[in-house]
């Protein structure tokens, strides 16, 4: 993964200031139930980050800690903010109709062991 961060002020156009490269790992817990996305994000790791691309005189960091410590942070919030989850049919409508047809329509990982769960009630089933 390679991130590039751009500096800019008022009067000079968004030049590259940094780059990095690193391995980002990351175990995503992910369930749809009903048109609902439950997402929580975990076990988070940043490894062999080193700067590619300097502009701006980085001093030595130990990117590692610190790009892992931002990402759990950052995982932490979106965590926070989605615990019930987050409702597709919100962002587009189309899929209020569509939910009606696919009832009770879920796809999970957390059902079987090493196994991915899909299922639903067609709108005649009874």
């Amino acid at each position: 993964m390679i991130f590039l961060f751009k500096a800019t002020n008022d009067t000079v156009y968004a030049m590259p200031a940094l780059e990095l490269t690193m391995n980002l790992e990351v175990a995503l817990n992910a369930s749809f139930l009903d048109f609902v996305i439950f997402s929580k994000f975990e076990e988070i790791n940043v490894a062999n980050a080193y700067v590619t691309m300097d502009n701006v005189g980085m001093y030595y960091h130990d990117y590692d800690s610190l790009l892992t410590a931002v990402f759990e942070a950052t995982a932490y919030n979106f965590n926070q903010q989605h615990i019930a989850g987050i409702d597709i049919k919100n962002k587009f409508p189309i899929l209020n109709f569509i939910s009606g047809l696919l009832r009770n329509f879920e796809m999970s990982p957390m059902v079987t062991d090493e196994f991915i769960y899909a299922g639903f009630n067609w709108i005649s089933d009874f």
